[in-house]
């Protein structure tokens, strides 16, 4: 539960206490009226309604190998990837937002072609640099 939570905040001396149901602490003008349906989890902020929606984000930029290539710069030697598909798989999982629906088994053949990586069987092994 909440016991953790409860202790933090008193070492902290925040005065909190566990409220088991909070039915008894609604008033009748708490309540709303029956047959109407509530949020769960209701807005921490009031937001005025005048409120412009959120600006739309910029589209990120294209991928490019460079950026593949400057990204694999900066994994340590020790924790890159050891296959072609275990490779694939954690570029993908990095450049998620840049290529959401890209498949990276083409950029590790062609980082391949290029040098940068030698492919032999199952196994991955990185040019030295």
């Amino acid at each position: 539960g909440f016991d953790p939570l409860l202790s933090y905040l008193a070492k902290r001396n925040i005065d909190c206490q566990r409220i088991e149901e909070l039915g008894k602490f609604l008033t009748s003008k708490d309540m709303p009226p029956t047959g109407t349906c509530v949020s769960p989890l209701p807005s921490l902020v009031d937001s005025p309604v005048s409120a412009k929606p959120p600006a739309p984000k910029p589209a990120a930029k294209p991928l490019s190998l460079t950026d593949i290539l400057l990204y694999l710069d900066t994994i340590p030697p020790r924790t890159r990837p050891k296959k072609p598909k275990t490779l694939a798989a954690h570029l993908a999982s990095h450049f998620k937002k840049q290529a959401p629906t890209r498949d990276f088994i083409p950029v590790v053949r062609e980082l391949a072609k290029l040098g940068k990586i030698v492919i032999d069987g199952e196994k991955l092994s990185y040019h030295k640099q």
